[in-house]
């Protein structure tokens, strides 16, 4: 995964060599990915981004002690009914150990 902090630092210098680095994107397809990036995304949808990650790395971090595998909690995350904010905790947790 991309940290979003350097992802969000690429398209607000429209820097191309950061995307061209990937396989298969050259300079027209880092171009283009800029330009429809930066009109999609603000500074707030990046933040979110980071607490989505931020999220995700503690409740994987609380339930792996428990002997929970990594990988259902992954698979398990994104079918999650409540917001997947801080406030939910509890909430979140609760489905997850009930469906683990």
């Amino acid at each position: 995964m991309l940290p979003p902090e350097d992802v969000q630092q690429a398209i607000e210098r429209m820097d191309m060599t950061y995307f061209q680095k990937f396989p298969g994107i050259g300079p027209k397809t880092a171009k283009r990915l800029l330009v429809e990036l930066k009109h999609h995304f603000s500074a707030h949808d990046f933040q979110k981004l980071t607490l989505d990650q931020d999220l995700q790395d503690d409740i994987i971090h609380a339930l792996k002690p428990l002997g929970y595998a990594v990988t259902d909690i992954k698979k398990l995350l994104p079918k999650q009914p409540y917001p997947f904010v801080r406030e939910q905790l509890p909430e979140i947790m609760k489905r997850l150990i009930d469906h683990l």
